[in-house]
């Protein structure tokens, strides 16, 4: 009984520091992924308990990349839906908020605000990422809430700026967007960031399932034609200049 006593608390102390190793080890490689620098993470990020909710977040997204073994009719789309558009959006945020000369700290905040915007679309089925849908189904007009819910279930309140980038992302600069009806500078700036490159990312992605293959010229003109509407004129001409190419394919 005496050697158990003495014993526990350093059994206690190995399982927590291989805890501790194993969610590094995986911060790092979600750092990797999406090009950010782990020491700014870890002030990004820098409560533990939020730390473990993002990486639990982290692994829903990778465990969706896998249903790609097991459905290879469905990889084209699924690779698309889930792996391309999440990392596209993220890289393409994470490159504008370097032109707009963002701090690295503002840099990583957008980036991942950027990287989980659809987190919610996880849940959904496999048909939802192959179909093209006629009319919007309530899925696609509750993804922004049910995202932003998520991020709270799993994250708490960790970060007021990453959660209104997630939640305002298809707010419109004119006010008809979802799901509050916000107008203007009323979205906040990651939001109204996020919305031009989640758009430039999901025309690419249409374009590469279309019979006519429109090239970025075409998305960046399409663009070009909804300043004012659904983006903020500023952030769309900066994007539009940086010259955007396409979708980077590579993990």
């Amino acid at each position: 009984m005496m050697n158990m006593i003495s014993e526990h608390p350093a059994d206690k102390s190995d399982v927590s520091n291989k805890f501790k190793k194993e969610l590094t080890a995986k911060e790092r490689s979600f750092c990797d992924l999406l090009r950010l620098e782990h020491p700014v993470y870890l002030k990004t990020i820098p409560v533990q308990k939020v730390r473990i909710g993002l990486m639990t977040l982290f692994d829903f997204y990778n465990s969706k990349l896998k249903v790609f073994i097991d459905t290879p009719k469905y990889f084209n789309r699924l690779e698309w839906g889930i792996k391309y558009h999440f990392l596209g959006t993220a890289r393409a945020a994470h490159k504008l908020a370097e032109i707009l000369k963002y701090s690295p700290l503002k840099i990583h905040e957008l980036t991942i605000a950027a990287f989980f915007h659809d987190i919610a679309k996880i849940k959904y089925s496999n048909d939802f990422f192959i179909r093209k849908l006629a009319q919007p189904d309530q899925r696609i007009l509750n993804h922004s809430i049910e995202s932003f819910q998520l991020m709270i279930q799993y994250c708490d309140y960790f970060n007021h700026d990453i959660l209104f980038g997630i939640l305002q992302h298809h707010e419109y600069f004119d006010g008809n967007g979802y799901p509050l009806g916000l107008k203007g500078t009323q979205i906040h700036e990651y939001a109204r960031i996020i919305s031009i490159v989640d758009s430039y990312c999901a025309m690419m992605e249409s374009r590469e399932f279309s019979a006519k293959k429109e090239t970025v010229r075409d998305v960046l003109e399409e663009i070009e034609s909804c300043k004012n509407s659904q983006f903020d004129p500023y952030i769309a001409d900066i994007f539009i200049k940086s010259k955007p190419g396409k979708i980077n394919k590579k993990r």
